[in-house]
């Protein structure tokens, strides 16, 4: 449905140009307040593409990367990122996929209690730093073995 993807892209400007190539090779868990979308999972098999780091990675069969999970302000802290998770988990297992991983800024302590409430253990803290342009990021992988 473009009308959902365009309000996808826009909660998340980096996706711009992205969700096609991501959704070819995943799925997108969303939820809706009537035709708005209010929060999205998007999860990707066969390859993890990480924006911040401008990385990819290839998956194996049984392993997935959550690419992006959003939910709008007004909606936050009412359990929603945590039925989206457990609602990729799910179709996740269906496909025979027992690991899910994922980042987040280390700075995004949210994201991160987000993340261990439905189980994710952090497995490494990954730092950025691009010299000449003076960039440098910080952000703290985390993984998530079985359901």
């Amino acid at each position: 449905d473009a009308r959902v993807i365009r309000q996808i892209e826009n909660m998340e400007e980096w996706l711009h140009g992205f969700l096609p190539a991501i959704m070819s090779r995943g799925f997108c868990v969303g939820a809706f307040d009537g035709p708005r979308v209010i929060g999205f999972n998007l999860v990707a098999l066969e390859e993890a593409f990480v924006s911040l780091l401008n990385f990819k990675k290839r998956l194996l069969p049984h392993e997935a990367w959550s690419e992006q999970i959003t939910v709008l302000k007004e909606y936050r802290k009412q359990g929603l990122a945590s039925a989206l998770r457990y609602r990729a988990f799910a179709e996740l297992q269906k496909r025979g996929v027992r690991q899910i991983y994922s980042g987040s800024l280390i700075s995004n302590i949210p994201s991160q209690k987000a993340a261990e409430k439905v189980g994710f253990r952090f497995i490494a803290d990954v730092h950025y730093l691009r010299v000449l342009n003076r960039e440098r990021r910080i952000w703290r992988r985390s993984r998530h073995d079985g359901y």
